[in-house]
């Protein structure tokens, strides 16, 4: 007869074995969730930082999907360090490379199925990086909740998210949490003293003559989705793409009685590497040369934006060129 000491180890053999095979198992589930829906994958209950990558820095945020001592790590860094999305699998005696993780990833069935999503026609051209390692598109589900709010005759959608990828020129009703913008997204409006025809036009020129790739941002291309009018008030709505993973931001624009509510935000991730920043600065001075009173974005009143982002004032002045060599984009 076996004795009760001999099946206790048994059991705790047994219990280490199923263990030993739960793990690989939960973090191939994980890893499958991250390909086929990001959104769902990181989302605070799967997310943890990693021990040995240190906590959130300015320039860029490491987490990892919960799996135990086994963790996929995504490193998001700027629009397309932002873009880059790297990973690596922490393993509990080291890290494996990059390209191991990507071959399992090519691997699984799954990832077969994936179809990325429709370019906008006046992106720029791939750039090495894409051509030799191609990987689906991450748009992120188009927001259900903006537009004209029923806060104001002009009122858009206030940050709200707790993260520092957005900004808006219309506060949240709750004063005590308005006062509470650790992350300073809330922004000036832009102001005009011309028929509302006339603002409503200069805005979509804006959008129609918008830099590709500018500050190395939005390589992705653009589209205005749509505009209207309704008595006193004039509405636009863009959405602009990174370049290398496709992700998707959204841009509105809401014009009455001189004033023009903003708001720029990103659909998914923490952090947005200052590109909303930028894209918010590079319609401030587009409508500052059809007459209009904007004012530059900077980091005093948004110090919080700046550091967890890793940019700084100068990065708002640049105006390079577009160029699909860079990182960026």
């Amino acid at each position: 007869m076996r004795s009760s000491h001999s099946l206790v180890e048994l059991e705790q053999s047994q219990a280490s074995a199923r263990a030993g095979v739960a793990k690989p198992l939960k973090n191939l589930a994980l890893l499958l969730l991250a390909l086929n829906n990001p959104a769902a994958a990181f989302a605070p209950s799967n997310l943890r930082p990693v021990a040995g990558h240190g906590h959130k820095s300015a320039v860029n945020n490491t987490y990892g999907v919960r799996a135990g001592s086994h963790s996929a790590v995504w490193m998001r860094q700027t629009d397309d360090i932002r873009d880059d999305f790297q990973s690596d699998y922490l393993l509990d005696g080291g890290t494996s490379t990059r390209r191991v993780l990507l071959r399992t990833a090519l691997a699984l069935p799954l990832a077969a199925s994936l179809q990325p999503a429709e370019a906008f026609e006046n992106r720029l051209p791939p750039d090495e990086f894409m051509l030799k390692y191609k990987t689906p598109q991450q748009p992120g589900p188009m927001p259900t909740d903006i537009g004209i709010q029923s806060s104001g005759a002009n009122a858009l959608k206030p940050c709200t998210d707790g993260k520092p990828h957005c900004f808006s020129s219309s506060p949240v009703e709750d004063e005590d949490l308005n006062n509470a913008d650790f992350w300073g997204v809330l922004v000036d409006p832009f102001k005009y003293d011309k028929p509302l025809a006339e603002a409503f036009a200069d805005v979509k020129d804006a959008v129609a003559a918008y830099q590709v790739g500018q500050r190395g941002i939005d390589g992705g291309g653009f589209k205005l989705v749509s505009e209207s009018t309704k008595g006193e008030v004039a509405y636009v709505y863009a959405q602009f793409q990174s370049l290398r993973k496709g992700y998707i931001d959204d841009m509105e624009f809401a014009m009455s009685s001189g004033t023009c509510n903003v708001r720029t935000s990103s659909r998914l991730g923490y952090a947005d590497s200052g590109v909303n920043a930028k894209r918010y600065e590079w319609f401030a001075d587009a409508l500052k040369s059809k007459g209009w009173k904007t004012t530059p974005l900077r980091n005093k009143g948004h110090e919080g934006y700046f550091e967890e982002n890793g940019i700084t004032d100068s990065d708002m002045t640049k105006t390079d060129a577009p160029t699909v060599q860079r990182v960026g984009f």
